[in-house]
């Protein structure tokens, strides 16, 4: 079968369950009113012709959870990307630049902040203990991040 018929149905149905710019700004209200941001900027245009995608960056306020993971010192910060209804969130550490891109997810519109983030922090916990195990493999997040962590 002729590879771009198996990707057309695919991608129509991400295009169906997209969000949009409104679902997006109540998904980053609704992380406003849990105290888990400490800056947003507003929607901004990215790229060129045909490549040109929206998006808005939020800091993440680290909260005891994520102090598990990370130090008080290191930023990470949330990129909204909106390219017609298709989005996805990149993760990003903001210690220095260029900023660190280490996760990346699409949004559907059932997706709420709880599970994308909570998604997010047990799969870093669980790629954090691997890795003190020494069973860590190729793909594993928390040695991928090391190095750009803060001390």
């Amino acid at each position: 079968m002729h590879q771009s018929l198996i990707v057309m149905p695919i991608f129509s149905a991400i295009l169906k369950l997209g969000m949009t710019k409104t679902q997006l700004n109540t998904l980053i209200s609704n992380l406003k009113k849990a105290n888990l941001i400490t800056k947003v900027t507003p929607w901004m245009v990215e790229g060129v012709g045909n490549g040109k995608s929206e998006v808005r960056y939020v800091g993440l306020k680290l909260d005891k959870d994520w102090l598990a993971l990370f130090s008080p010192k290191d930023n990470i910060l949330l990129k909204f990307v909106l390219i017609k209804q298709i989005a996805h969130l990149e993760v990003c550490l903001a210690n220095t630049p260029p900023f660190y891109k280490f996760y990346s997810v699409y949004l559907r519109d059932s997706d709420k902040w709880e599970t994308v983030l909570g998604e997010l922090k047990r799969k870093l916990n669980k790629n954090k203990e691997e890795a003190i195990n020494h069973q860590a493999r190729i793909d594993n997040l928390w040695i991928k991040i090391q190095p750009h962590l803060k001390k």
